[in-house]
């Protein structure tokens, strides 16, 4: 996980063995990562972990009285509740994590943006008119001069031509 993601900035755990081992408190360490312990034998004290496990466990519960597959059952309800603006963020888990919405059934109801996108090019293209222009050296020409905030626009000459300007 921490391979494909990156490494967490904070570790919540219980006093387990498999969190307490001293590998494992070198590794945090190496790493820069804060480890936070929650009290052991009481679930209750890490409510984010308790509320998680009750959502699972209320997916698992409906898949069993609808003869649901729970696997399938639990995938679909993660990829909706990833997918979820939170009400804290008020971003999706997934758009913290990977900058990007994931693609879901409903997204089929959407047009797809690339078509549209390249017709409205094309259609702002055609609209422009625009024409070749090419210069010579010795051509006078104006110029916009990014640096001066009072005079925009400067007269020119062309010295050398190194490509073709469109306008």
């Amino acid at each position: 996980m921490w391979a494909r993601f990156g490494l967490p900035r904070q570790i919540v755990s219980d006093n387990g063995p498999p969190f307490t081992s001293q590998e494992f408190q070198l590794f945090l360490k190496d790493n820069g990562k804060e480890h936070i312990f929650s009290a052991p034998y009481h679930p209750a004290s890490n409510g984010a972990a308790e509320n998680a496990v009750r959502m699972c466990k209320r997916v698992i519960k409906k898949a069993l009285v609808q003869g649901v597959n729970i696997d399938i059952a639990l995938n679909r309800f993660l990829l909706v509740y990833r997918n979820t603006e939170h009400c804290t963020t008020g971003v999706s888990p997934t758009k913290l994590l990977q900058g990007r919405s994931l693609r879901t059934r409903l997204d089929c109801l959407k047009p797809e943006l690339g078509p549209r996108v390249r017709r409205e090019q094309a259609r702002q293209a055609r609209a422009a008119g625009g024409s070749r222009r090419q210069f010579a050296p010795g051509d006078r020409v104006w110029y916009r001069d990014y640096r001066n905030s009072v005079v925009k626009w400067l007269k020119g000459e062309v010295h050398s031509l190194k490509r073709t300007i469109i306008f």
